[in-house]
């Protein structure tokens, strides 16, 4: 949003795509980059299904993948590692001003747990009959 990309990715090579018109000269880290959002997504994904935790916006898998990223840098050299610290300190700017630009909290994300999804078919079946 805060780049004002408007459009929606459906694989790696429109992502790679994207990558080149929207931050040009960022090739070098496309697959780098890629790699720290899946995982982000995978782990915060993991946490909120198997560890009942809630996502509280989804700027938080941005903010992870960042962590994951200024970590991951310590282990290239100081030219690459320089790149990929100023990357990061982009996509937090991004994350902060996403967050500036609301006036409040959407609602926390969560998914049906099974007792949930037990209630639901429940009121469904009364319904039914």
């Amino acid at each position: 949003m805060c780049l004002g990309a408007n459009n929606i990715l459906e694989n790696t090579n429109q992502y790679k795509l994207w990558i080149a018109h929207w931050l040009p000269h960022g090739h070098i880290v496309y697959t780098f980059c890629m790699a720290a959002i899946c995982w982000a997504i995978w782990k915060r994904r993991n946490e909120v299904c198997f560890e009942n935790k809630t996502l509280r916006h989804p700027t938080d898998i941005i903010l992870y993948a960042c962590a994951l990223m200024t970590y991951w840098a310590g282990l290239y050299g100081s030219d690459m590692q320089g790149k990929i610290l100023d990357g990061v300190k982009i996509l937090i700017s991004c994350v902060h001003k996403v967050m500036a630009q609301q006036r409040r909290f959407p609602p926390r994300l969560m998914l049906d747990g099974p007792s949930q999804l037990q209630a639901s078919e429940d009121e469904m079946l009364e319904e039914e009959s």
